[in-house]
């Protein structure tokens, strides 16, 4: 019995710790998210199903031309990630991109999507890589991927400081107390869409 006490104080501290770190958005934030609230369906995804387990985040991605800044518009992008169980549950089992919870979206002319989702599992005891996997199509890289500043070891974060496709995002917290993150990912060499393709 005393043991399991203090492996659920451990894992309450960690919790707890965890918990603090998520500030309330501020005024200006909050404007953004409306914005992005009010994005047309195709760049409005819903990764998770509404009865999907676990904390329930929401994230205002804004992509743009690493070269020139500008906005990656009408872009075709494809999030995936782990459930609350650290778990891909792929429909193939050899491709996690085939992951239960995913989404495909493309960016509108402000290169941005709004993403409604869950806070993804960890699949390891370290309890520091939680990450949505990115994938820009037509992109030299098409792979960028999202780790979560809470969710974070010092170590992986100097790593993500030298990496250009991977990002770091600060999450706080809505008035509905959901998780919300915002962040720009800088896309390498992104392909121009043709006018078929924008049609």
């Amino acid at each position: 019995m005393r043991k399991l006490l203090i492996v659920f104080g451990f894992l309450c501290t960690i919790s707890c710790s965890a918990q603090e770190d998520f500030k309330d958005i501020n005024t200006q934030e909050k404007t953004t998210l409306k914005e992005f609230e009010k994005l047309g369906e195709l760049s409005n995804l819903k990764m998770a199903k509404k009865r999907e387990p676990g904390q329930k985040m929401v994230l205002c991605i804004t992509f743009i031309d690493k070269k020139d800044k500008t906005p990656v518009k009408d872009q075709t992008v494809l999030l995936y990630q782990t459930a609350e169980d650290g778990n891909y549950h792929p429909k193939y089992a050899s491709d996690e991109s085939t992951a239960r919870i995913k989404a495909i979206g493309i960016t509108d002319d402000k290169g941005r999507l709004f993403v409604n989702t869950i806070l993804p599992g960890s699949y390891a005891s370290s309890g520091d890589n939680r990450h949505i996997h990115t994938k820009v199509f037509g992109a030299k890289p098409e792979a960028y991927d999202l780790h979560f500043k809470q969710f974070t070891n010092a170590r992986m974060k100097r790593f993500i400081e030298s990496r250009d496709q991977f990002f770091l995002v600060d999450l706080k917290r809505t008035k509905k107390k959901k998780l919300i993150g915002f962040v720009t990912i800088e896309v390498k060499n992104p392909k121009k869409p043709t006018n078929n393709e924008r049609n």
